[in-house]
């Protein structure tokens, strides 16, 4: 009977040591979930984190909330979440630069992409805008050709070793010219000194930028779009394969992962709520408006972009000598 006793005390104890999660899907989340944006506040990546944690706060009755840590073109985030408890209480707002650029750039990384992390979903995509100062005597991106025969040109990115470096390097080693550049800590920053004419052109997120741009304040002059097609929303803008850059085809994507070893069932239910979230007409709304397309994918179509993300922009790094200066 004591042994018994024994026993059942030593279950009881084991039972009570186990994570909520084990008790059914349900259970999670039953606290505050963080959220974690690798750059500064404003962005299209810190919009887009806000507004899916905003949404989930209110479907599954936690608060998730953002939580900003940039630095070193987002692989400080990146780091700090590989390194969480695979919990589900700890969530990154990823890009294609920590996750796609970081691990080429960055050899000394404590963390592996494809190893330490569960993607949940892509949530948006987007393409960039080839914006200029809107002094400079230039209307296409062809433009710049001659002009930078000219006179020295600078370009601004939202850092080293950011989508928007490796963007306007490809763009200039296709195009046979050469600009200087000149690295930010953020997008913000670097669109108002293009509008200041600080630098000369600025390679920006479509999210960041769309407004102004709709607008026709003339503080911004759009030359050109890195996708393959026009954007919806700016049609007379042509793409960079229209402007004579063959094959500059450059989107990057928003979406959303777990450290590695996270439960399925919570990996699961998180894709499931993204999905019916980016379903709100609200929200359809708010991308729209922003210039982000939707998209939603599964935790599957996620590690497969993941993967070849890391192929493509490896041979791209390598064809401009990508560097971190």
């Amino acid at each position: 009977m004591r042994h018994l006793s024994s026993l059942c005390v030593a279950i009881l104890a084991s039972v009570l040591c186990l994570p909520a999660f084990v008790f059914g899907q349900g259970a999670y989340p039953n606290r505050a979930v963080r959220f974690i944006v690798p750059f500064l506040p404003g962005p299209a990546p810190d919009l887009v984190g806000r507004t899916v944690a905003d949404e989930l706060s209110k479907r599954l009755g936690q608060p998730f909330l953002v939580e900003n840590r940039a630095g070193a073109g987002g692989t400080i985030g990146a780091e700090f979440v590989a390194k969480s408890p695979a919990d589900g209480y700890t969530v990154f707002v990823g890009t294609e630069g920590p996750l796609g650029i970081g691990p080429i750039i960055y050899p000394k990384l404590g963390f592996d992409v494809l190893k330490d992390f569960a993607p949940i979903s892509i949530v948006a995509r987007s393409g960039f805008y080839v914006v200029v100062c809107p002094t400079l005597p230039v209307r296409t991106a062809s433009d710049l050709i001659e002009l930078s025969r000219r006179k020295p040109l600078s370009y601004a990115s939202s850092g080293n070793g950011s989508f928007h470096h490796l963007t306007a390097e490809v763009m200039q080693k296709r195009g046979g010219f050469q600009m200087t550049h000149v690295p930010y800590k953020g997008a913000s920053a670097a669109v108002a000194d293009v509008m200041a004419c600080v630098v000369d052109i600025g390679f920006v997120a479509v999210g960041s930028v769309l407004p102004q741009i709709k607008a026709g304040s003339g503080k911004l002059k759009p030359i050109a779009v890195t996708t393959l097609t026009r954007h919806p929303e700016t049609p007379d803008i042509p793409t960079l394969d229209e402007s004579g850059f063959r094959g500059v085809e450059m989107e990057g994507y928003y979406g959303l992962l777990a450290p590695r070893g996270t439960p399925q069932s919570v990996i699961d239910k998180l894709a499931a709520e993204v999905a019916d979230v980016m379903k709100t007409r609200s929200i359809v709304d708010k991308y729209r408006d922003l210039g982000l397309t939707i998209v939603a994918g599964t935790p599957q179509e996620f590690a497969a972009r993941l993967a070849s993300d890391l192929d493509r922009f490896g041979r791209l790094a390598k064809e401009v000598n990508l560097q971190v200066q």
